[in-house]
């Protein structure tokens, strides 16, 4: 059709649901606005944490427990009405591993929350990102979860950028002797 040369360029015309357009569905934009939420409330969680410690509260499982009583409130009443009988049969056969990897993020938050006593909020936010490859090896190692090339990318960008964090961490604490207590202490933790 000769309407469509001049309009397209010869080429046929790209459906919105389709090719670059799919990024912009629905779906998408509530998984990123979901993130986004979830990031706001991980900073707003690190910004109290940070009032606490400098007020000398320190409470570090309590603080925690309101999380994971609110996951398990939200999450464990969906999976077992979307998954049902699937559900049960992955905690009955891999308890042990979900129970593994449970005592794994519950200490890690713990010390989390601990190391806001000897380092900056900003420090924890960013070396919070060793998260993503501490969860692929985890999950690699104790879930058989298999990843993608990229996914091993990001995870060594992170302990990249976690090296340069420490790094940065005690050549300030050398130069300024204020703030923190012992930051090199705190970015172990």
């Amino acid at each position: 059709d000769s309407t469509d040369a001049g309009v397209n360029g010869g080429r046929a015309a790209v459906p919105p649901s389709t090719g670059t357009w799919r990024c912009l569905s629905a779906r998408t934009w509530k998984l990123l606005l979901c993130g986004q939420i979830v990031s706001l409330l991980t900073c707003g969680t690190g910004v109290f944490s940070q009032i606490l410690s400098d007020n000398n509260v320190h409470v570090p499982t309590a603080q925690n427990f309101v999380n994971y009583l609110l996951l398990a409130l939200v999450y464990l009443p969906w999976l077992a009405y979307h998954d049902g009988p699937a559900l049960s049969s992955a905690f009955r056969d891999r308890w042990w591993k979900y129970l593994l990897i449970a005592i794994a993020d519950v200490e890690a938050n713990f010390v989390v929350v601990l190391a806001y006593r000897y380092t900056t909020i900003t420090s924890i936010q960013l070396l919070d990102c060793a998260t993503i490859p501490i969860v692929i090896a985890l999950s690699y190692f104790i879930l058989k979860t298999s990843y993608r090339a990229t996914h091993y990318a990001g995870a060594a960008v992170c302990l990249g950028g976690l090296a340069f964090i420490v790094y940065a961490d005690s050549a300030v604490q050398q130069a300024d002797k204020g703030g923190a207590s012992d930051r090199g202490l705190g970015d172990g933790l």
